[in-house]
């Protein structure tokens, strides 16, 4: 139908109002209105002077095809007006079929807002008195000749408080606001602050609240919200003691709320937490091969080494692999140092950094708990690179694996304990046996005193609870802290 249409020679312009104000909106103009009005002008001697044809539903459908048709040709062309007829075709010009006035005028004010360009200029100069460049409606220059070295940013502000705390205002929930100052909280609906404050996880009413972080917050009506949701749990620490040592901490409990922070690895500190050296012989190293050395300062353990072949350890009984030379520091990194009561009966309060402590025995009950019970606990205590290893002495003694019958999946929690043994009075060592940790819990009855640990054996799954009286208590064992 359309070929037949063109070889009449008509090219024809949407005839209904709606299609002409559809398209007029949406065509990109020539240039001038000039060449359009000339191109109007140019109307064939042979074309119709009446739709006519739209009086018949056919030929109408068939304009309207047509005209669908050409619709993605107006746009390629950027033209209004439809491309020239093909040749051949009668008439060859252009009509243009009872065009309103008011519909012409509507194509001269949308033909003049595509082709009239508008000299913006900026409203806002920040940083110099220089004028500002056209087109932009904030322009920032700090430097000379017109560039700037910074930028807008959202306020920066130290949240103390992601809700309003009871009686307050939202003033109250930033940093540096006075207590007088009063923010409706819903007319700063939408309030965009980057928040340079780090907050640690909260309990309240056993309600677990995530860390707060620096980052975008947003004011909702009620609340600070994070753009970047927060981590829903907690995260490990860190714990630096004295002498600079750094370890690793890590929550422990029954849940988010009901437990501690516990260090990963044993304490190896040589001063109390002042700075004060500890009592003379309160502090040893085991050596493997029941070989002991008295540890009285950080030189002590950065100036002395234990000598190649003095203990193994492997996978498999009988094929160790022996140690080689190793520092008494980095062999305390992984194994610790021992600490004694007899010598020393206070030094447990004060042996742990400011803001740390020796557990006692509610906590490590607590611990217990958190690893399912102390009859199972073994194989969630255990570190993992260490369990079910060989460990043999100087005298070629082999021991039990570590680990070897604890039943179940091991289930490394990164508590990380290790067969560090302990020293007895006599110098003996329990190295690759088992491990023991101080209490602090202390018993004062009858007249003699009690000192209490927990033990973790080679070849028991569960971690045991013992204490001895204070003058037996020449034992020297290791120490993990909890964070107050």
């Amino acid at each position: 139908m359309l070929p037949r249409l063109l070889r009449r020679g008509y090219s024809c312009i949407f005839q209904e109002m709606t299609l002409v104000k559809r398209y007029l909106a949406k065509a990109i103009f020539e240039p001038t209105f000039r060449d359009l009005h000339l191109k109007v002008k140019t109307i064939s001697k042979n074309a119709p002077r009446s739709l006519t044809p739209f009086r018949d539903d056919n030929k109408a459908n068939s304009y309207r095809l047509m005209a669908k048709s050409y619709k993605s040709t107006i746009y390629s062309h950027h033209l209004f007006l439809l491309p020239p007829l093909v040749e051949g075709a009668g008439g060859g010009g252009l009509f243009f079929y009872n065009m309103k006035k008011r519909i012409l005028t509507q194509a001269i004010v949308l033909l003049a807002l595509f082709t009239t360009t508008i000299n913006l200029q900026a409203q806002v100069t920040i940083g110099s008195g220089q004028q500002p460049n056209a087109g932009a409606l904030l322009d920032l220059k700090n430097l000379a000749g017109g560039n700037a070295d910074k930028g807008l940013a959202l306020p920066r502000v130290k949240l103390t408080s992601l809700t309003i705390p009871a009686g307050k205002t939202l003033a109250q929930t930033i940093d540096g606001t006075e207590a007088s100052d009063s923010w409706d909280k819903d007319e700063h609906l939408g309030l965009l602050v980057y928040n340079m404050q780090e907050m640690e996880p909260t309990c309240i009413a056993n309600v677990f609240y995530p860390a707060v972080d620096p980052g975008v917050f947003i004011w909702d009506g009620e609340k600070w919200e994070p753009l970047i949701p927060p981590y829903q749990g907690r995260r490990d620490i860190t714990m630096t003691d004295i002498d600079d040592n750094v370890y690793n901490a890590r929550w422990f409990g029954v849940d988010l709320c009901d437990g501690a922070y516990w260090t990963t690895s044993n304490l190896y500190v040589t001063r109390d937490k002042d700075g004060n050296p500890l009592p003379s012989n309160s502090v040893k190293l085991s050596i493997a091969g029941g070989t002991t050395a008295v540890i009285s300062s950080v030189s002590d353990l950065t100036g002395n080494s234990i000598p190649a072949n003095i203990w193994g350890i492997g996978d498999t009984w009988g094929v160790l692999q022996n140690n080689p030379e190793t520092s008494y520091l980095d062999f305390a990194k992984e194994y610790g140092l021992y600490y004694n009561h007899r010598y020393a009966p206070l030094q447990l309060e004060t042996i742990c950094p400011m803001g740390w402590h020796v557990p006692d025995n509610d906590e490590w009950d607590k611990l217990a708990d958190a690893f399912g019970g102390a009859a199972d606990a073994a194989r969630k205590m255990r570190k993992a690179d260490k369990y079910g290893k060989f460990y043999t002495d100087a005298n070629g003694y082999a021991n039990i694996a570590w680990g070897c019958c604890d039943g179940g999946t091991p289930e490394p929690s990164g508590f990380d304990a290790v067969p560090s043994g302990w020293i007895e009075y006599y110098n003996g060592s329990w190295f690759g046996l088992t491990t023991a940790w101080w209490s602090s819990t202390v018993v004062e009855s009858g007249g003699s005193t009690t000192c209490h640990y927990r033990q973790l054996g080679a070849n028991n799954p569960a971690l045991t609870a013992h204490s001895i009286t204070f003058l037996s208590a020449a034992r020297w064992k290791s120490i993990r802290c909890v964070r107050d």
